[in-house]
């Protein structure tokens, strides 16, 4: 699992919509159901929280045992929707996403082929 922190500036290569509006959410300590592990997407694992919500979780941020994993830090599945060029900074990257903050101070995951080559 590659992951790494950084702070660079970079523009999105195409626009990109999110796929889901109401993601998990959850803090270090929670408790999630495990399901199917991303083929697309090595390094991702899908989660249940108990509220309900659904998401992608990087398998780094877990700690796994059996069908259960424990967040070791507070995450959010949120994407950004982008338009072609808009100008994001990149907080962090992990297995094939970043973690973006827009010019408007919102953040989300943008995948590595919605952004320009650095």
């Amino acid at each position: 699992m590659r992951y790494k922190f950084r702070m660079t500036k970079r523009r999105t290569s195409k626009a990109y919509k999110r796929y889901y509006d109401d993601p998990i959410r959850a803090v270090a300590g929670d408790r999630v159901a495990l399901g199917a592990r991303d083929d697309e997407w090595p390094g991702w694992i899908s989660c249940t929280h108990p509220d309900g919500r659904i998401g992608w979780v990087p398998e780094a941020f877990l700690a796994v045992s059996g069908d259960q994993g424990v967040l070791l830090r507070s995450y959010a599945a949120i994407e950004l929707s982008v338009a072609q060029g808009e100008a994001v900074e990149v907080l962090e990257d992990v297995s094939g996403w970043s973690w973006c903050r827009t010019g408007t101070g919102e953040t989300g995951w943008l995948p590595h082929e919605a952004l320009e080559s650095e």
